[in-house]
């Protein structure tokens, strides 16, 4: 927050559902809104913060979405990186209440079941359809677009030097172009969302 705020903008940190300000011209979720309980209310309070004829943005991800195929080439790209000394070890923890439900215990073999033990979470995290269903109720959805994102779990883990950017870069574009090749779920989502 405070370099948010070194660069001029107001920011501060507190429940989205006991947030009380606005209307705003626009709201943007980045990889949040999947988190926030109850997902109605998410979505009534968003369009109470709103002013008229306001957008909505939401970068998330169709975590729910992933194949086998997918979930086996991120386990094995995320632990030849990791083996090779090329990302640092995953130390992150989830804020604001939410836990892995898998803070303890092995994951399992299979990718797709790693992957969703990897996503299960207390409460559970909204899919990407509950996600589209839940602001279809209140907003018109002007634009859905699928994504690469499996990169992005590299972001805060590659060296913060040039030669970490340019093996960032390399993830994305070497996911970016599976996905074009039909060889990986992009589960990657953006949405776009207006009063209507």
């Amino acid at each position: 927050m405070s370099a948010a705020r070194g660069r001029g903008v107001s920011a501060e940190r507190c429940d989205f559902l006991s947030y009380g300000g606005g209307p705003f011209d626009a709201l943007l979720f980045t990889r949040s809104f999947h988190h926030i309980w109850p997902l109605g209310e998410a979505v009534t309070h968003a369009r109470e913060l709103l002013a008229p004829g306001g957008t909505l943005v939401l970068d998330e991800f169709a975590h729910d979405e992933s194949d086998r195929f997918t979930a086996a080439w991120f386990f094995d790209l995320y632990s030849a990186l990791e083996t090779a000394g090329a990302i640092a070890p995953d130390e992150r923890r989830h804020a604001h209440g939410h836990r892995h439900r898998h803070d303890h215990g092995e994951p399992p073999r299979d990718a797709l079941e790693r992957w969703k033990w990897r996503h299960a979470h207390d409460p559970p995290l909204h899919g990407a359809k509950q996600m589209m269903d839940a602001l279809g109720t209140a907003f018109g959805l002007s634009r859905v677009e699928r994504l690469p994102y499996l990169h992005r779990y590299f972001s805060d883990r590659v060296a913060d030097s040039e030669r970490g950017a340019k093996l960032f870069a390399q993830l994305r574009a070497l996911e970016t172009e599976r996905v074009e090749q039909g060889v990986l779920v992009a589960v990657g989502l953006r949405i776009v969302a207006r009063e209507r």
